[in-house]
């Protein structure tokens, strides 16, 4: 009888053990983390070639296209005292030329397009947390483009179009990034749970760990391979150097690497940011068009159609942020912009057939347009396999037109978006994606903070950017009037290894 009650007292006081020291790890204050200075900036440059080609034996036709494409990239990432910011800039030049034949008939097409783009947020600090703030977006476009078809008519379009977006802010607070500092826990706890933790880590030596892995994330290398030989490299230094390891073998390297390399990755923050600034806007565009159409009298004329558009705008924004990882597990984003300003718009456009000119008459557009937006995200993540993620947001829009009689329209869109993955075992796996947005004569004119967005509808999309530990996606398109209705999604899937 002793001996099964002495086994019973020793397994819960080992039981005990490891469950305290997981819990010390897990208890870290994530919301006390102060990520290191980081600076990291990247310049890529990429060269594409493609050629395609078909040949149809019934009518004797043949078509070939060769596609050259140039990509140069350039971002950056900071996180100091002083500055923290995202910079992406992208050049894009892609040239299309194509040939075919049919019954020996001869048509071409060539075209040669320009794409640049560039998005920022950048706040410069002092030492009270008060900054000044430079975001926004800008895209050059330059399209072109040339044919021939059998009958040797030619035909040719081109547009130029330039948007400038920039955000002019100040504000008050900074949210830190705290991805580090919870990879740094997940790969404790694994070493724990396989026996290879010597001792507990204190609070400072999680810290430690925290800081080697923000600063082996953002160490520039050109091979990926050599940057992960280099990762777990610095990451067993650490560990050692620490005296935490109780035995450097096969199992303490396997999970190492597992956990830095395949285990979840969810930007998290934290940290509560007031901001109010203005955004000067510019929207330009030039078409035109050269082109042959066939009359219902057999004969084939010439025309042309161009059209020039400006769009000038002036708006003010104010911006919440409040980031909370309420735990090792939870994680708690809230965001709220409101948006207001004035807006000018004119379309010129001409078109011309043979020697005949049509003037159509101007659009002029002016208008008033505001928007608020309001989410909440939740977030789950109790270890490295299983998430969750909550989203509900609102969005209130208005508008005032000065060009149609003071017309004035408000709407809503309001939904949830929600997404998992749960792990419950190697065998059996379960993920969950849904979407739901209702509208009701919402539009976005207004350029709201694009840091904040977060809405679906099957026309446009935003996503949220988490703060400067994502990459923006900045995407708006103007003068977008949704009158009522819904949009949805629903995607259930269970995976299960039979054998």
């Amino acid at each position: 009888m002793k001996k099964p009650l002495l086994l019973l007292v020793l397994f819960s006081f080992s039981f005990n053990q490891l469950t305290a020291q997981e819990n010390s790890i897990k208890n870290f204050p994530l919301n006390e983390y102060i990520a290191p200075d980081i600076k990291y900036r990247a310049l890529d440059l990429s060269a594409y070639f493609s050629s395609s080609g078909s040949h149809i034996e019934e009518n004797k036709s043949f078509g070939n296209n060769i596609v050259l494409e140039g990509d140069l990239l350039y971002y950056s990432y900071s996180n100091t005292e002083k500055h923290q910011g995202i910079n992406s800039s992208n050049l894009v030049t892609k040239t299309l030329f194509g040939t075919a034949n049919r019954d020996g008939e001869k048509s071409y097409d060539f075209g040669a397009d320009v794409f640049l783009d560039y998005y920022s947020q950048n706040r410069i600090y002092n030492k009270k947390n008060v900054f000044l703030g430079l975001h926004g977006g800008s895209q050059f476009t330059i399209l072109g483009g040339k044919g021939k078809s059998s009958n040797d008519l030619e035909s040719s379009n081109n547009e130029i179009g330039l948007i400038l977006n920039p955000y002019i802010s100040l504000g008050k607070g900074k949210v830190q990034p705290i991805y580090s500092a919870r990879k740094a826990q997940d790969i404790l706890i694994s070493l724990e749970k396989y026996g290879r933790l010597k001792r507990t880590p204190t609070a400072l030596e999680i810290d430690s760990l925290a800081r080697v892995a923000n600063r082996i994330k953002f160490k520039r290398f050109y091979d990926s391979r050599f940057k992960r030989i280099y990762q777990l490299e610095e990451l067993d230094k650490a560990l050692q150097g620490m005296g935490l390891i109780d035995s450097a073998d096969i199992v303490y390297f396997a999970n190492l690497s597992d956990i830095w390399s395949f285990a979840g990755n969810r930007e998290r923050g934290s940290g509560t940011r007031f901001e109010g600034g203005i955004i000067p806007q510019v929207i330009l565009s030039d078409y035109n068009r050269n082109y042959f159409s066939d009359e219902f009298d057999g004969n084939t004329i010439e025309r042309s159609d161009e059209r020039n558009t400006e769009s000038y705008g002036a708006y003010g924004f104010l911006s919440f942020n409040y980031f909370e990882a309420l735990s090792f597990s939870w994680q708690s984003d809230f965001f709220l912009d409101l948006t207001i300003g004035h807006e000018w718009y004119e379309e010129n456009k001409v078109s011309t057939a043979d020697s005949l000119t049509f003037t159509w008459l101007p659009k002029n557009q002016e208008s008033w347009n505001a928007l608020l937006n309001i989410s909440w995200q939740i977030g789950y993540i109790p270890n490295t396999r299983t998430s969750l993620t909550l989203t509900p947001y609102t969005s209130f829009s208005y508008g005032l037109s000065h060009s149609d009689n003071d017309k004035e329209m408000a709407g809503i869109n309001a939904g949830f978006m929600f997404n998992s993955y749960y792990y419950m075992s190697p065998r059996f796996r379960i993920r969950v994606n849904a979407n739901f947005a209702y509208y009701s004569s919402f539009t976005n004119t207004a350029p709201s903070p694009f840091w904040n967005a977060v809405s679906y509808h099957n026309d446009y999309k935003y996503r949220q950017t988490n703060d400067v530990v994502q990459s923006q996606l900045a995407n708006r398109n103007n003068n977008i009037l949704i009158r009522n209705g819904f949009d949805y999604s629903f995607r259930f899937t269970i995976t299960y290894a039979l054998f």
